[in-house]
C-alpha cells in the first residue's frame, strides 16, 4: 500500500448560492470534514508546538513587556508578552469562606473562642469587619502572577485563498521545517473561509426553525429534529443553571443592597446600624458582630440570585440512504 503523501481539500460553495437543500447540506458536510481535517492534521499541532517559541511561562515572567520574533520562510510571527496578575476561580473565594465559616461554628460548639467571635443567645456572632477583612484578602490571595500573550503574524495579508488545498503529510508539531508555517496559516484560513461559507449559514437556519436561544429558552432540556433533504439534524438544547460566583464575592465586599434588601457587610462594618435584618447584627462596644448563620443564609441568597439558566446547542446530522 502506497504512503498517504497529499490531503487534498475542496473549498465548499456559497451556503446562500446553493438552489437545493441538499446542496447546502453537502456543502456544510465538507466545511466541517475540513475544518476537523486540518485541526487533527496540521492545526491542533502546530499551536502548540508554537507555545515553545519563546522562552516565557507562568513560571518565567518577564520584567516588562516584550516582543519575540520568529520568522518561517516569507512570513513572520511576532509573540507579545506581558506580566500580568490572573485570576484563580471566584469559587475558591466561596469555598474558603464556607469551609471557615463551618470552622467558626465547630470550634463555638467545643468552646473555643476566638477574639473576633462573641456569643449571644447562645449563637456565634463574628466581627464583621474581621469578616470582611479575611474576605478581601482571599480576594487577593487567589490572584496569581503570570504571563498573557498575543501573536501577529506579518505576511498573511497578502496570501490567497485556493479552491482546493494540498497538504503534504508530514508533523507539523515542528518548528524546523519553515515551510510548516506557512502551510499552518493557509490551512488556518481555508478552514475558517469553508466555515463562514456553509457551516455557520445552515447551523444559523437550523436554530431559527428551532426558535431557541439565549432570549428565547426551552422550558426543560429537550431534543428538536430538522430535516434538510435527505439528512436529519439532531439538535440538543441543553439547559445548564451556573451562579456568577464574580457578582456574589463582589456583591459579599462593597457597598450596596443584599438580595434580602439589607445592607452589605461593608455597610454593617462602617456603620453598625444600618442593618436589622439579613446579618442579624449584634452591637458591643461600637462593633457589629453578624450572625454566622445568617452569614451562610445571606451567602446562599447570594448564589441563588446570581444563577442564571444558560442554553448549550449542539447539532448533529444522521443520514441515511434509500435503496
Amino acid at each position: 500500500m502506497k504512503a498517504l503523501e497529499i490531503i487534498t481539500l475542496n473549498m465548499p460553495e456559497r451556503y446562500e448560492d446553493l438552489p437545493t437543500e441538499e446542496e447546502q447540506v453537502k456543502a456544510y458536510l465538507v466545511a466541517r470534514s475540513n475544518n476537523d481535517a486540518i485541526d487533527s492534521l496540521v492545526r491542533t499541532k502546530f499551536k502548540k508546538v508554537l507555545k515553545t517559541a519563546t522562552p516565557w511561562s507562568d513560571d518565567n515572567i518577564p520584567t516588562s513587556e516584550t516582543e519575540d520574533v520568529l520568522r518561517m520562510g516569507d512570513l513572520t510571527f511576532r509573540f507579545t508578552t506581558k506580566p500580568t496578575t490572573k485570576r484563580r476561580p471566584y469559587g475558591e473565594i466561596i469555598s474558603k469562606l464556607r469551609h471557615y465559616l463551618n470552622t467558626i461554628d465547630r470550634e463555638h460548639s467545643q468552646g473555643v473562642r476566638r477574639p473576633c467571635v462573641l456569643t449571644f443567645d447562645g449563637t456565634p456572632h463574628i466581627l464583621a469587619r474581621h469578616l470582611l477583612e479575611t474576605k478581601t484578602a482571599w480576594k487577593d490571595e487567589v490572584k496569581k502572577k503570570g504571563i498573557s500573550q498575543g501573536m501577529t503574524i506579518d505576511g498573511k495579508e497578502g496570501i490567497v485563498l485556493p479552491e482546493t488545498l494540498a497538504i503534504p503529510a508530514r508533523d507539523y508539531g515542528s518548528l524546523e521545517n519553515p515551510e510548516n508555517g506557512r502551510i499552518y496559516v493557509v490551512s488556518d484560513m481555508f478552514g475558517i473561509e469553508g466555515l463562514k461559507r456553509a457551516f455557520n449559514p445552515l447551523e444559523n437556519d437550523i436554530h431559527t426553525r428551532i426558535g431557541y436561544d439565549k432570549d428565547n429558552l426551552p422550558e426543560t432540556t429537550r431534543v428538536d429534529y430538522v430535516q434538510m433533504g435527505s439528512t436529519v439534524f439532531v439538535v440538543h438544547n441543553i439547559l445548564t443553571s451556573a451562579p456568577s460566583l464574580g457578582k456574589v464575592v463582589a456583591s459579599l465586599i462593597k457597598e450596596g443592597k443584599t438580595p434580602r434588601g439589607s445592607s452589605t457587610l461593608v455597610n454593617i462594618a462602617n456603620r453598625a446600624d444600618v442593618d436589622t435584618g439579613t446579618y442579624r447584627p449584634r452591637i458591643s462596644d461600637g462593633k457589629a458582630y453578624v450572625l454566622v448563620d445568617a452569614m451562610r443564609e445571606n451567602l446562599d441568597a447570594l448564589i441563588e440570585k446570581n444563577t442564571t439558566q444558560k442554553l448549550n446547542q449542539t447539532i448533529e446530522p444522521v443520514q441515511w440512504y434509500a435503496d
